[in-house]
């Protein structure tokens, strides 16, 4: 009987290389570094979207006109430290007739390394009855 022995040897090195790792560590830092350019602005919009959301299920909006409405969105928006939707326009209520339409039409421009940009462009639209 021929038996087949192992060709395991002891001496061979196992596991991964010190450049391999830096090179892993950096990716990751790379990648970590573009996502926290962008993450925060979506994090202000999905808030922002929350705060009108909510606004149009209140029974408190129920009933104003647009320019109320504005600026009740408005104040809810400053008090979730959404200050730059409002100075910046970001958000438009419409009077439809049948209700109002809330309407987030906005780009978010920022930088993301050296001399390289990005924009963000968000549209949203929200209509509630009256």
């Amino acid at each position: 009987m021929n038996r087949k022995i192992s060709s395991y040897r002891s001496d061979t090195a196992l596991g991964i290389a010190m450049s391999d790792l830096l090179i892993g560590l950096v990716m990751m830092g790379v990648i970590f570094s573009v996502a926290m350019k962008f993450v925060p602005h979506y994090w202000d919009h999905q808030a922002a979207v929350g705060v009108v959301e909510r606004l149009t299920e209140d029974a408190n909006s129920q009933g104003a006109d647009a320019r109320d409405l504005k600026r009740l969105l408005e104040k809810r928006l400053k008090m979730n430290n959404l200050d730059h939707f409002v100075e910046n326009g970001w958000v438009q209520v419409i009077d439809t007739g049948r209700g109002h339409e809330f309407t987030f039409n906005y780009e978010v421009r920022d930088e993301l390394m050296a001399n390289i940009d990005f924009v963000i462009k968000f549209e949203d639209r929200f209509i509630s009855a009256n």
